[in-house]
């Protein structure tokens, strides 16, 4: 089993962090890995929607799709796996510091059978992959328009 968890302060406000988050259009502007996302059920996020994502990890392209299990407007979201190489969710939670948002993601995961024996390995890199993408969320937030 997989598990790490970053923090990251945001200068922006916590309404305009969770839309830019939470925006599938926008998912591959901050993720390195992330080749391309888009919902695949009707309707807007929200709990049960699902959407597909093309990553490049490991030197290997992987797809996936995932279903929101957690929106709480301004507050918190969160996805699992439920078709592909790896079992995993991701979730992110939302606090207001008065300056700012402070994101907080955690992942878990389950490597399966193909990684197990370089999990760590793999929770490692996965951990390095993720820090670089909050610092590039903070970045493009706090960027001038």
């Amino acid at each position: 089993m997989v598990r790490f968890e970053i923090q990251v302060d945001i200068g922006r406000p916590v309404g305009e962090t969770y839309r830019y988050v939470t925006d599938v259009g926008k998912l591959a502007e901050w993720q390195s890995t992330l080749a391309e996302a888009r919902l695949v059920s009707d309707g807007p996020v929200a709990v049960g929607a699902q959407l597909v994502e093309i990553r490049k990890f490991l030197a290997r392209r992987w797809e996936s799709v995932l279903r929101v299990v957690e929106y709480e407007p301004d507050r918190a979201f969160a996805l699992e796996s439920v078709s592909g190489p790896l079992s995993y969710t991701m979730a992110y939670r939302f606090d207001d510091t008065g300056a700012g948002t402070q994101v907080t993601f955690l992942s878990t995961g389950d490597s399966g059978p193909f990684f197990k024996l370089a999990e760590p390995l793999v929770g490692r890199a996965a951990e390095r992959v993720f820090r670089a993408d909050l610092a590039t969320l903070k970045d493009v937030l706090e960027s001038p328009v």
